[in-house]
């Protein structure tokens, strides 16, 4: 993960920690620990931040899988080939 690209993209939109927080349903103590690296955003967290930022796919990978995004789906055995079905402008994908 890339800590300083997700507080960059973050406090570009204006968004605080504590917006952050709210959207993941969580503590700001706990997404500040998150957005630092300090503790791994769950999976299904890894997407609804990348949505929230409105980041594209490339992003999303390069920033919160760390390149491993196509690994990522072969393990949950599912299709790599369009991946914008997982992450479209409506649709983020359920890791539960």
């Amino acid at each position: 993960m890339k800590p300083l690209e997700i507080k960059g993209a973050r406090t570009r939109l204006g968004y605080t920690q504590q917006y952050m927080a709210d959207q993941l349903e969580t503590s700001v103590h706990s997404y500040q620990k998150k957005e630092s690296g300090k503790i791994k955003f769950t999976e299904a967290e890894k997407f609804k931040v990348g949505k929230i930022l409105g980041l594209n796919l490339k992003q999303l990978n390069d920033y919160l899988f760390d390149g491993q995004l196509d690994s990522f789906l072969f393990a949950q055995n599912l299709p790599i080939g369009n991946k914008n079905q997982y992450f479209g402008n409506s649709r983020v994908l359920s890791t539960e």
